[in-house]
């Protein structure tokens, strides 16, 4: 059976075998969680921001956004999460201080304008030393005029990045 079945975006291969395989996550590789169910746009679909690491100092990791509006423009925002700040809501916001905005980025999703849910936005990075031991949070909000007040919103995204 072929399925994205932890989230992150890609198609995973499952079976009735179960294999442990801490080469590509170490204790020490950081950690990522997807957080929040996003909003519905076009055709009732909603985005979906997920990522591939490690993610720690000097390896290369990737954010990524399927399932929206193909050809429509988004902004992806990036908070840094303080130390105190890790306390969740219901809804997946982080609520014990305010988290400050480092950087937001706009995007386009590649595929033929128009069609709900096929289009999609990669980001490659390499982890830099500044982010060993933060954790920030990413989110994704894509004009579509088939979500409320024509944007859609993705699920959060928390990364903790290793040394």
């Amino acid at each position: 059976m072929v399925r994205d079945v932890d989230g992150d975006g890609d198609v995973d291969l499952v079976t009735d075998r179960l294999i442990r395989n801490t080469t590509h996550s170490p204790p020490d590789g950081g950690r990522r969680r997807q957080i929040g169910a996003g909003s519905p746009g076009t055709g009732g679909l909603v985005p979906t921001l997920g990522a591939d690491g490690p993610f720690r100092v000097g390896e290369s990791a990737e954010l990524r956004i399927r399932g929206g509006v193909s050809g429509a423009n988004g902004l992806l925002t990036i908070f840094r999460v303080g130390e105190s700040a890790h306390a969740l809501s219901g809804n997946g916001m982080l609520t014990a201080t305010p988290e400050r905005i480092l950087t937001q980025i706009p995007f386009t999703l590649s595929g033929a304008a128009g069609a709900a849910g096929t289009g999609s936005w990669t980001l490659p990075y390499t982890v830099g030393g500044h982010f060993a031991g933060q954790t920030r949070r990413y989110v994704a909000e894509i004009y579509d005029t088939g979500g409320v007040n024509g944007v859609v919103r993705s699920n959060s995204l928390l990364i903790t990045y290793g040394p």
